[in-house]
């Protein structure tokens, strides 16, 4: 099916107009384009002042959402996020098993710290070096306990979290992941 562009007077086909309007999506982006070229620097700084002022940035309509959300809604949606990621499993094992290995071949060295760093506390532990609690420090829930480690450099110095205080320690607090080379081994 095809419709008529106003602008550029030719007919196209309707996966070149936007929803609604008389311009294809070419003549559209030309005519923004030239409209910007044309602002004086007054009118530019007048204009990001309005969205910065009108529209917060996605991010931080994101946070204050995240911040409003009520208990019940997160575990809600945290649910959600499981069933999803279990049902992409069942699809694939395979593939997610190839995502994992991928992303150790990217990060090896990461890796390799954080895999001796367990190993030496895995050893402590079996010899009854260090004991591992029952309750996690965060929650004060007894379920299964994981070792967090604050630093892998140091193996035996570790918080003792259960699974989900360990994911949510691990995200606001990250230990490598957008830190300099050598900040682990610190």
């Amino acid at each position: 099916m095809t419709k008529f562009c106003v602008s550029c007077k030719t007919t196209k086909e309707r996966d070149a107009f936007w929803k609604t309007g008389a311009v294809c999506r070419e003549c559209h982006s030309k005519a923004r384009k030239l409209r910007r070229a044309q602002w004086t620097q007054e009118e530019r700084a007048q204009h990001l002042e309005k969205i910065r002022r009108d529209q917060p940035h996605w991010n931080e309509r994101k946070r204050i959402r995240r911040r409003e959300r009520t208990e019940a809604e997160r575990e809600k949606a945290l649910e959600k996020t499981r069933v999803q990621n279990h049902r992409f499993y069942e699809k694939d094992p395979s593939h997610v098993i190839a995502m994992g290995i991928a992303w150790r071949n990217r990060n090896y060295e990461r890796f390799l710290i954080a895999n001796r760093a367990g190993l030496k506390l895995r050893r402590a532990i079996a010899k009854g070096i260090v004991e591992r609690p029952d309750t996690c420090e965060e929650c004060g829930r007894q379920r299964p306990i994981e070792a967090a480690h604050i630093n892998y450099a140091r193996p035996f110095d570790v918080r003792w979290l259960c699974r989900p205080c360990h994911r949510t320690w691990d995200k606001r607090e990250p230990k490598t992941k957008s830190s300099p080379k050598g900040k682990a081994d610190a």
